[in-house]
């Protein structure tokens, strides 16, 4: 039975696991599958924004000790991939987190830390000497 909050409305929308995932090629099947994975993202993004307040107001508090300060931070980067590529970037990515997580499993200092990470392919944009194609929006000149 699901648990019931004060006001006794059911929450059954809590996930009770670590990890939400799909497989993006089977959500390409339906667009109410494809709607759903872009509204997850958009909820990714916004947990993002409210981890980076409690962040900020952990660290400002002095609930989080000063040795978290130079390895807490966001980044982002331009790389050019091939999918082959991203793929195995994930793979490398996914199977180092689970061996540092089960290394620091048992130290005292460990603590939860929100992880974001995307993959998200650009197309090129056209330039200013190639006008957009019929139908497209508008587009600023430049590398995208």
């Amino acid at each position: 039975m699901p648990k019931t909050q004060r006001d006794g409305r059911e929450r059954r929308w809590r996930a009770v696991h670590e990890v939400t995932s799909w497989s993006n090629e089977a959500m390409e099947a339906s667009p109410g599958s494809r709607d759903f994975v872009g509204m997850m993202r958009r909820r990714q993004i916004q947990h993002l924004g409210e981890a980076l307040t409690r962040h900020e107001q952990d660290m400002e508090a002095g609930r989080l000790s000063p040795q978290w300060v130079e390895p807490s931070g966001i980044s982002d980067m331009l790389p050019r991939l091939t999918p082959d590529s991203l793929a195995e970037l994930w793979r490398t990515f996914e199977d180092k987190l689970a061996e540092l997580t089960t290394r620091d499993a048992s130290d005292p200092r460990a603590a939860r830390t929100v992880l974001f990470t995307a993959g998200l392919p650009l197309a090129s944009r056209p330039t200013a000497e190639d006008p957009p194609a019929a139908g497209d929006g508008p587009h600023t000149a430049g590398p995208a």
